[in-house]
């Protein structure tokens, strides 16, 4: 099961009917968010470690720490290297963050003067940018081997977004 966030689950009606809690599959059955509440802070200790890599393999990583700022990204460079009109980016803290594949750390390219982009060598999937003494590392959410419990926030450089896909809000 992936390790996300506290994803406080069912709703009828405006109440809380049943949850089971994803981080640590803990049920729970209430009509307000008390120990909901209870449940996530006891979650909150255990944090998530999740895994992912490039199209073939050869780059693999490991991130220990909760995920944050799940977003799209239409920037130009975003645009280019994906081929794609968004990119999809999630962070995590860089302490607990290691490459595991037999590739060892992505081929890195300045897109930015102070952002890198990881790529794979081999494949060429882009998987991870990081700012020059960044404390996050991105990830790109498909990247993931499991991305399913994640949903993008915002989306960065609208005024670059292409005219036929909504931006998000």
């Amino acid at each position: 099961m992936a390790e996300w966030s506290c994803l406080l689950g069912a709703r009828r009606g405006g109440r809380l009917i049943e949850v089971a809690h994803q981080r640590c599959d803990l049920p729970l059955r209430a009509s307000n968010g008390r120990e909901a509440l209870l449940i996530h802070a006891l979650c909150a200790t255990t944090g998530s470690h999740v895994n992912g890599g490039c199209l073939c393999g050869n780059i693999r990583f490991s991130a220990a720490g909760d995920p944050d700022f799940p977003h799209l990204c239409s920037c130009p460079h975003c645009q280019r290297l994906g081929g794609c009109p968004v990119m999809a980016w999630v962070d995590f803290p860089v302490e607990g963050f290691e490459w595991t594949g037999p590739g060892g750390e992505p081929k890195w390219f300045h897109t930015f003067p102070a952002t890198k982009r990881g790529f794979c060598g081999e494949c060429g999937a882009t998987v991870a940018a990081i700012d020059d003494g960044g404390t996050m590392m991105g990830v790109t959410m498909m990247a993931l081997d499991d991305h399913s419990g994640l949903i993008p926030e915002r989306q960065s450089f609208k005024d670059n977004a292409v005219s036929w896909l909504a931006p998000l809000s």
